[in-house]
């Protein structure tokens, strides 16, 4: 029995250490909630983050796939103006060779008339045109 009866001394030292040791493990309690919640914060961000990069990321997929359809639509627009062009070729080869008004057209010079509209700078038509290129002009 008298193990079990310590001295006063002995008893306020334990009751001492058992108090020390609430106050450091409450303390780490408090400093082990504090993490969690600067990581449960950190989590948050960083999956705002996720978001905003994943709806930029869907937003960048749905501008690629439109632009590209946009190249396709043009590709295919050149191509059809290509194949036109080289058929108008084809037609005014023909027609130049087969055609004999077209031929005779062709070969006869550019009356005087129309060459003057284009040669003349004396008309007032011809100033107005020039007066407008020559404000234009970068070198002036």
């Amino acid at each position: 029995m008298n193990a079990l009866i310590f001295d006063p001394v002995t008893k306020l030292v334990i009751v001492l250490l058992i108090a020390l040791a609430l106050v450091f493990g409450i303390k780490h309690y408090n400093g082990l909630n504090q993490k969690v919640g600067q990581l449960e914060t950190q989590l948050t961000e960083k999956q705002q983050l996720i978001d905003t990069q994943n709806s930029n990321i869907a937003d960048i997929k749905e501008q690629i796939t439109s632009q590209a359809q946009a190249i396709a639509d043009l590709q295919k627009a050149q191509d059809e103006l290509q194949l036109n062009s080289e058929q108008r070729k084809i037609n005014i080869k023909e027609i130049l060779n087969h055609d004999q008004d077209a031929k005779t057209w062709a070969s006869q010079p550019v009356p005087d008339a129309i060459r003057s509209m284009f040669s003349n700078t004396g008309t007032a038509n011809a100033n107005t045109v020039q007066s407008a290129l020559s404000s234009t002009d970068p070198v002036q």
